[in-house]
């Protein structure tokens, strides 16, 4: 809060609410009954809002002209005087960027205002606003249609053509351009949004809560969010395990709970399309619990009768028995002792081996137990120094096609403990799981040059194996570059 605002009258009008909200001020400022012994200070409120930014500016002015006409020419005075020295503007100082930056410095808002109180300088403002960049026309249009019927008619048709060609964001701000002209626009908001939801693009929530918005759009405000769930679920629904998230289903329950059989249908909807992938359905399963946990165990239910697998259950896995495991070990032995006949210099490459009982304690730190063919593995070198960690100049080999390079354990661990990338995928789930998050089963092992990771699978998806080594583009797990360890292991030594 700026020192403005701090001691701002506004707060007689708002004493529970943020004096920053323009809008509830002026909103309670015309709320005042001609006998309210408030009434009389509204005129010297009006005035010392002026100051608070130049975004509202014309909104206050109008405000002004209605409910202190008197203090027309002093703000117009004013206004001038922050045109032609805008350092003396008090929005300008408490703006940091334009401290650094004066030369960004866009007086449109204020000569918007001015001309809100000034009909002469209506000219000046329009050809100000036709000369500006799109960006500034779009932030001061709820101003500029201020101005007059043939102002607020070029607003309309050009936020309507910004959302008929646009993307999702510029559709969006669009439509909350529409909105904020008041409800005499919604028939054109929602015109323009069911446009916009035909190009197939899936619109952000017009506003967080939806109630923010007129009470009179909100139905519509929630039939747009529920169509472009549908659209896009991968951006707009909530992923599972994210705490208090504010996706379209939350925001729409919170809009009224009339709203509950269309968020209902919509998610029942989802749940239902076998075109989806098996993580978007399960997390549409997830988000009925808003409706009730029986509402989510029967969608659960359906999927596991329909055979859609669980992205997050726990994979079936097959675990070797001893004699299994025995000729395991020994063809991890037989690899190792290839690859060491074949690699000159060899101590400066291989780690001393990992005794089992610094195996048996990464496991415990990890939650995880490693596939018998990465522990053998360990047991023989537990770690493999690149070439390029040497320090004798030597260039690094490629690593992924030599996958048998990796950290130490204790660099394992370290890496592991700071990994935790957010990122989504639209692909359906094979043989690596693409849900969200980094995943308490992917085991960093080593990196290349560019960051990427290669990675130890031991949560790989329904076609996957368990132990698999995977290919991590930037911390996103994009393609499987062996079976396992083992297969590493014997490629390399072929090569050899």
């Amino acid at each position: 809060m700026t020192a403005l605002e701090s001691s701002c009258p506004a707060a007689v009008l708002l004493p529970e609410g943020a004096v920053a909200n323009t809008a509830a001020v002026l909103a309670a400022a015309r709320g005042l009954h001609a006998g309210d012994p408030r009434r009389p200070a509204v005129g010297q409120l009006l005035d010392h809002l002026l100051d608070h930014d130049d975004d509202t500016r014309a909104q206050v002015c109008r405000a002004l002209l209605e409910l202190a006409p008197d203090q027309r020419e002093t703000a117009a005075v004013r206004l001038r005087g922050y045109l032609a020295d805008p350092g003396s503007d008090p929005a300008v100082r408490d703006d940091v960027m334009l401290r650094e930056r004066p030369e960004g410095y866009e007086p449109l808002p204020t000569l918007i205002a001015l001309a809100v109180l000034d009909p002469t300088q209506i000219p000046a403002a329009v050809a100000r606003y036709r000369q500006c960049r799109p960006r500034h026309q779009n932030a001061c249009a709820r101003s500029y249609a201020l101005l007059g019927p043939a102002q607020r008619s070029e607003v309309i048709e050009a936020q309507q053509a910004i959302a008929a060609t646009g993307d999702r964001w510029e559709a969006t701000g669009a439509i909350r351009v529409l909105l904020a002209l008041g409800p005499d626009t919604h028939r054109e908001a929602r015109e323009t949004a069911d446009r916009a939801l035909a190009r197939g693009l899936a619109l952000e929530a017009l506003a967080r809560p939806l109630t923010a918005l007129d009470p009179g759009f909100v139905p519509d405000a929630v039939a747009i969010a529920l169509a472009s769930l549908a659209l896009a679920p991968q951006d707009l629904l909530a992923r599972r395990g994210e705490e208090a998230p504010r996706d379209v289903p939350s925001l729409v329950l919170e809009a009224g709970p009339e709203h509950r059989p269309a968020l209902r249908r919509a998610l029942l909807d989802l749940v239902e399309d076998e075109e989806r992938a098996a993580v978007l359905r399960w997390r549409a399963a997830a988000r009925l619990a808003l409706l009730g946990r029986a509402e989510q165990e029967a969608a659960e239910e359906w999927l596991r009768r329909a055979g859609v697998d669980d992205p997050q259950a726990a994979p079936p896995r097959t675990v070797p028995d001893e004699a299994q495991s025995a000729r395991i070990r020994a063809r991890v032995a037989a690899a190792w002792a290839r690859i060491e006949a074949g690699t000159q210099d060899s101590e400066a490459r291989f780690g001393a081996p990992a005794a089992p009982e610094r195996i048996a304690e990464v496991e415990r730190t990890l939650g995880l137990t490693l596939p018998v063919d990465f522990a053998a593995s360990l047991a023989v070198h537990g770690g493999v120094v690149p070439a390029e960690d040497r320090g004798d100049g030597e260039e690094s080999e490629d690593e992924e096609s030599r996958g048998y390079l990796h950290w130490n354990l204790d660099e394992l661990l370290y890496t592991y403990g700071r990994l935790g990338e957010i990122w989504s995928s639209e692909e359906p789930d094979d043989e690596i799981r693409r849900d969200w998050g980094w995943r308490p089963g992917w085991l960093p092992l080593a990196s290349v040059p560019d960051g990427s990771l290669i990675v130890l699978d031991l949560d790989p998806g329904p076609l996957g194996t368990h132990g698999q080594i995977v290919f991590a583009d930037h911390g996103c797990p994009s393609h499987v570059i062996a079976p396992s360890w083992l297969a590493v292991l014997e490629s390399a030594a072929e090569e050899q």
